[in-house]
């Protein structure tokens, strides 16, 4: 599934700076990214207990693997939203590119399928 950048303020978006640099830094800023064809994401973590090492697969309609969210540790704050700490996403762009964004804090909706972050975030080509 694409992901599409929501406006980080005041740095660039980060699917303009992943398109302008092979590696970027976005300032401390709140930024999220957003998964498009949402439907609710299905996260087996229990609530208030945090898991270590997690690696999240995300697969397109046709089972092919189009984004992996890899953390130290998730916590589920509630069925809504999960806390992660050294966040890893790794996709590919329309030319099969691997792109990386690590973001040292973020929280996830499940339902919307928003990660936000307040932190320096790093996004590599």
């Amino acid at each position: 599934m694409p992901l599409q950048a929501a406006p980080v303020v005041p740095a660039a978006t980060p699917a303009t700076a992943a398109t302008n640099a092979a590696s970027a830094v976005a300032p401390a800023a709140v930024s999220s990214i957003t998964a498009t064809n949402v439907e609710k994401m299905d996260l087996p973590v229990p609530v208030g207990e945090p898991i270590k090492g997690i690696k999240i697969p995300q697969y397109d309609e046709h089972g092919k693997l189009t984004m992996n969210l890899i953390a130290d540790t998730a916590l589920k704050l509630d069925e809504r939203q999960v806390e992660f700490t050294n966040l890893k996403i790794q996709f590919s762009d329309k030319e099969e590119k691997e792109i990386v964004v690590e973001i040292p804090h973020s929280i996830l909706d499940l339902e919307t399928k928003i990660l936000s972050a307040n932190t320096k975030t790093v996004i590599r080509r």
